[in-house]
């Protein structure tokens, strides 16, 4: 998982909200959350989050 301590999901501070969003950075897969903290990452590119 090279995204994990990444400096993008360093906002991340609930390790599982980090998992999550690193995984799908990984698989190049979109996410589907309403959750603020990985919306917010989302906003930077990171990460595309549907919803």
């Amino acid at each position: 998982m090279a995204y994990f301590d990444s400096a993008e999901l360093a906002a991340l501070r609930d390790p599982w909200d980090r998992l999550v969003t690193a995984t799908a950075i990984d698989l190049e897969a979109p996410l589907v959350t309403k959750d603020r903290a990985i919306t917010t990452v989302g906003r930077s590119g990171a990460v595309e989050v549907v919803w």
